[in-house]
């Protein structure tokens, strides 16, 4: 490697073995070790290395995966410097003709990330919480402020949230007064009503998934579980419906935490990149 490749530390396995070299690949994979704003369960850091190991022994029947991996941005406790970091290799994949894939980490990352990949496009993020809070433990840049720092950027209409059920109330408000469309866990069965409705729109789509969007009872691994989330099957319908319909652009999957379980929720999270990979791999 050489260039602005030498930026990344290689360390360990790689993603479903990271068969393509970059300069071949349709998708190129960061990871972001970064939980410096994580209050409640600290440990997302080390959800990349996770997803990587995890990643080795799902079958791939299709054995379609245009997929390089880069390594990992360097650890940092600096928000400002991580999302610095982040913007500015999102910004060179893009340009590079490539997906960015980011593996976290906690779920700032995509404050930077979807900027840097496409800021006339969609944003589509799975979560169980809004992360509208105006600030969050004397910070306004978090894990439970981002999605509002960037609705105040204009993006409020080009965002929708499916899955939330944490949240207060005012956070609520905010969006519906913004443009953001929020499908509550509890209002899922529009799902195909409101996505179709949201690809209508935007036919390219960053996609934004947080894996506490699951259940606990499938993913307990993660940093803010909220109970009555969705099932594992239901995430990858809806997925599905995503990636029948729209252009992704780039994508993350955060918020996994393997301290909090024996590997299931890293073997959840490896799954739907494999479903991503495999699909828009045979696509093209």
């Amino acid at each position: 490697m050489g260039g602005w490749l030498d930026f990344y530390l290689q360390r360990g396995p790689t993603l479903f073995g990271s068969p393509k070299p970059y300069e071949e690949a349709l998708f190129a994979c960061y990871g972001v070790p970064f939980d410096s704003t994580s209050w409640f369960r600290p440990g997302s850091r080390f959800g990349p290395l996770s997803i990587r190991v995890a990643s080795q022994g799902l079958e791939n029947p299709y054995n379609r995966i245009s997929l390089a991996d880069l390594g990992d941005l360097p650890p940092s406790v600096n928000v400002a410097a991580n999302l610095r970091r982040v913007f500015r290799v999102v910004k060179q994949i893009v340009k590079d003709g490539k997906i960015p894939v980011g593996i976290g980490g906690e779920h700032t990352l995509t404050l930077a990330a979807f900027k840097a990949a496409c800021t006339d496009c969609g944003l589509i993020v799975l979560d169980a919480h809004l992360d509208m809070r105006d600030d969050f433990m004397d910070s306004r840049i978090n894990h439970a402020t981002w999605l509002r720092r960037l609705t105040e950027k204009g993006f409020g209409e080009r965002i929708l949230v499916i899955g939330a059920r944490g949240f207060e109330m005012k956070e609520l408000e905010y969006a519906e007064q913004n443009g953001v469309k929020a499908l509550l866990c509890n209002e899922l069965e529009k799902a195909d009503k409101t996505v179709k409705e949201f690809l209508d729109k935007f036919d390219r789509i960053y996609l934004s998934i947080d894996m506490d969007v699951l259940d606990p009872s499938s993913a307990p691994g993660v940093s803010s579980p909220e109970p009555l989330g969705m099932s594992p099957n239901l995430l990858h319908r809806v997925l599905e419906m995503i990636l029948s319909s729209a252009r992704l652009v780039g994508v993350d999957v955060v918020e996994v935490n393997p301290l909090f379980d024996n590997g299931l929720t890293s073997i959840h999270a490896a799954s739907l990149l494999l479903k991503i990979f495999t699909t828009i791999s045979s696509q093209v």
